[in-house]
C-alpha cells in the first residue's frame, strides 16, 4: 500500500499541486538571492531597469527574522495558504504557468510585520515553486528566488 501511494505522489499528483516537497512555513527557511525577473505580459509600475535592480539582492526569511537587503523585520509572521491557479490569475492577471509552476495550485506564504499588517518590502508575497526555488512578485513584476548554499 505504501509503495502505490509513495508512486501515486511522485508520478501523478504533482502535475494537480496535491505533494509538495516540503511543508510548512519552514520550508522557505534560509538564505536566498533574487536571480531573474520572470517574463509576464502584465502592466508593471517598475520599469525594466528598476526590476533589474533587484537582482542578486539577499533576502533571508526565519522564525526570529527576515531581510530583504538592508531592510530587516524581527519577529515575522507568516501565514500559508493554497492558491488556486484561478484565483491567482483573478488576482494577478497572470497564469501561473507563465511565471514557472505548473500546477493548479501552489503554496502562497504571507509575510506580516504585526498582524494584519503586510511587511512593506518586496518579497511579502511568496510563491513555493519548489524546495530551491520561490516566486516573488511586486508591483506587477515577478523574480526568482534561489536558495543560496548557505542555509540558515
Amino acid at each position: 500500500m505504501r509503495i502505490w501511494i509513495a508512486f501515486a505522489c511522485l508520478a501523478v499528483l504533482p502535475f494537480i499541486g496535491v505533494c509538495a516537497e516540503s511543508h510548512g512555513v519552514e520550508a522557505i527557511f534560509g538564505n536566498w538571492t533574487v536571480a531573474k525577473v520572470l517574463p509576464t505580459n502584465a502592466i508593471s509600475a517598475l520599469t525594466t531597469a528598476g526590476a533589474n535592480a533587484y537582482i542578486g539582492k539577499r533576502v533571508v526569511f526565519g522564525r526570529a527574522r527576515a531581510s530583504f537587503g538592508q531592510a530587516v523585520l524581527a519577529s515575522p509572521i507568516y501565514k500559508e495558504a493554497a492558491v488556486t491557479a484561478e484565483t491567482f490569475f483573478d488576482r494577478t492577471h497572470i497564469a501561473l504557468d507563465q511565471i514557472g509552476i505548473r500546477t493548479v495550485q501552489a503554496r502562497e506564504i504571507t509575510v506580516y510585520q504585526s498582524p494584519g499588517k503586510l511587511w512593506s518590502e518586496p518579497v511579502r508575497y511568496i510563491l513555493v515553486k519548489d524546495n530551491d526555488h520561490l516566486i516573488v512578485g511586486y508591483k506587477g513584476t515577478f523574480w526568482e528566488l534561489r536558495r543560496s548554499t548557505n542555509r540558515r
